[in-house]
Formats: structure tokens, C-alpha cells, sequence
């Protein structure tokens, strides 16, 4: 790319895959004059591929960008990965709801979304209030900001959620709930997808969250070999656990882990090409301490038929 070159020259046909980022930013860095439709759109191509590539673009730039329609949702996206602690009060400016009103906009939406992926608590509560006045599965992309967010004081506000939540984002309010309390009830072995989120609502409604989790474990001998096991609030040392989500993704979580003492053996999501190609992709290796707890539990597990629920 030419250091002369202007921002109004860059068109969808542009490779910027070529470019190095210190160009990129370089010349987003210089786009000042957005008075016309090709500087705005040029931007915009730089700042969906800056956004690819998860840049820091700088404060300056997003401020800039910011107060414009299309080219602002880019701003708003390529927020997430700013080192600049203003871009937080710059995001919470946009989850505010015009007065008078109860409708979100999507910028708002993806406020959350940068909002959660920069771990800012400050604005759990702000985000919170935006998830009555959503739906399926944007209010999925609120609830697992907040979640990021990381502001475990919120857990009885998503408890009361639940009632009017869809069945498919119960899943999301339910998992939040897990991380924050430890509370963890075993899942319903119902017939349908809708009788478990029933259950699970009322398993969910009837925990007191003021008591701290009380593990236990269920054994069911099916055979002289085999036995079946239900944990209750477990301590999650070997689970199947979300992947930190992409911030400027359109659905809550692209791929799920299987781990091991918090370290990640294997990855099973549709996140590697943008597409609905499921994967299985492994990520790492059993850290000691699984190889251990395996070794201790061998000799209990020898002969199935004595086991018993403590």
C-alpha cells in the first residue's frame, strides 16, 4: 500500500488482506474528512477488517466514528478490544433508551456485547435493565455480556428472569447463574427440550441463593459393570464449559470446551469458517491434577456394585 494513498480510494474490491495493521490503522488513523459516501465507506471497509483482526484502533478513532449510523456499529464493535479505559463510558452511552421508550436498537446490542468482552462490571447493572425489553436472540447476547461482565452480585436479578425468559435463553440465564453461585442442579432427564426448561425453572426458582451449594452425588447400578451417576453442585473439574464469545458475533457462544481443571482438551463449535460446519478440534492436553484425581478414583470405581451415594 502506498503511504500516499487516500482513505476515498479504498472500495469493496480493495484487498486489504495484504496489508500489514500498521497500515490499517495507519490510515484510519488519517480518515478525518467523512463529509462524503466514499471516505464513509471506505472506512467502513477499514474498520471491518481491523475488526477481523481484533486491532486496537485507538480511542480517538472510535470517538470519531462513533456518531455515524453504519460506519458507528463498526466503531462500536472494534470497542471491545480498545486499551483506552474512556471507551467504556463512550459504550454505556449507547445502552441508554431514548426517553419514553422500551425499544433497544441493535447499537445498543452490540455495546453490551464490547461491554462484556472488556470485563466491565461497572456497567453489569446498565445492561442488565436492557434484557426485559429483548427478545430471543438478542437478549441471549445481553444476558451472556452481563455474564462477562462478571458481576455476581446480579444473581437473583437473573433468577427472577427466568419466569418470562424463553426456553432457549434459560439456558444462558441458567449457566450464568452456575458460574456466579456454584449451585449447579442436575439436569432433567425429560422427554422434550420444553419440559426441561420447565423443570429446570422450577429447580432454579426454588434454590436460595443466600446458601452456598451443597455438593452431592447420586449412584444408579445398572449392571454388575456399569452405574450411572447425577452430581449436584459440582465443583465443574471436569465439564463441558463455553468458550469466551466472540464480541462482534451474532449468537451467544460459537463453540463449547470439554476441560479439565479449567484447562481446554477439546473444541466443538461451528466458529472455525463463519458457517455451520460443526468441528472437533483439540486444544490441549489433561493437565496433571485430572491424571491424579483419574488415579485416586480408579481403586473406588474397581467394583461398581459397591458404590452408594453419600
Amino acid at each position: 500500500m502506498p503511504d500516499t494513498m487516500p482513505v476515498s480510494s479504498v472500495t469493496r474490491e480493495t484487498d486489504l488482506v495484504t496489508w500489514s495493521s500498521d497500515d490499517l490503522l495507519a490510515v484510519l488513523r488519517d480518515a478525518t474528512n467523512l463529509r462524503d459516501d466514499a471516505t464513509l465507506n471506505a472506512a467502513g471497509y477499514l474498520m471491518k477488517e481491523a475488526c477481523g483482526r481484533r486491532l486496537d484502533i485507538g480511542y480517538d478513532v472510535i470517538a470519531r466514528f462513533a456518531p455515524f449510523s453504519g460506519l458507528g456499529a463498526w466503531a462500536v464493535r472494534a470497542a471491545a478490544w480498545c486499551a483506552d479505559s474512556r471507551v467504556v463510558d463512550l459504550l454505556r452511552k449507547k445502552l441508554v433508551l431514548p426517553k419514553g421508550s422500551t425499544e433497544v436498537d441493535r447499537m445498543a446490542v452490540m455495546a453490551a456485547q464490547s461491554l462484556g468482552h472488556l470485563r466491565a462490571r461497572e456497567a453489569a447493572e446498565e445492561m442488565l435493565h436492557l434484557i426485559p425489553h429483548l427478545t430471543g436472540n438478542e437478549q441471549a447476547l445481553v444476558i451472556v455480556a452481563v455474564e462477562q461482565a462478571g458481576d455476581g452480585s446480579l444473581a437473583r436479578e437473573f433468577q427472577a428472569l427466568l419466569a418470562d425468559a424463553s426456553d432457549h435463553n434459560v439456558f444462558w440465564l441458567v449457566r450464568a447463574l452456575r458460574r456466579w453461585t456454584g449451585h449447579s442442579p442436575a439436569w432433567p432427564a425429560a422427554k422434550t427440550w420444553q419440559e426441561s426448561m420447565a423443570i429446570v425453572r422450577r429447580q432454579w426458582g426454588a434454590i436460595d441463593l443466600g446458601q452456598p451449594p451443597m455438593p452431592s452425588a447420586e449412584f444408579s447400578i445398572t449392571c454388575e459393570t456399569q452405574a450411572s451417576v447425577s452430581v449436584v453442585d459440582g465443583r465443574d473439574l471436569l465439564s463441558l464449559e463455553g468458550d469466551e464469545p466472540n464480541a462482534n458475533c451474532g449468537w451467544p457462544e460459537p463453540s463449547v470446551s470439554w476441560t479439565q481443571f479449567g484447562h481446554s482438551l477439546y473444541r466443538v463449535g461451528w466458529n472455525v469458517c463463519e458457517t455451520c460446519m460443526v468441528y472437533l478440534e483439540q486444544v490441549g492436553w489433561s493437565p496433571s491434577e485430572a491424571a491424579e484425581l483419574a488415579q485416586a478414583a480408579r481403586g473406588a470405581l474397581a467394583d461398581v456394585k459397591r458404590l452408594s451415594s453419600p
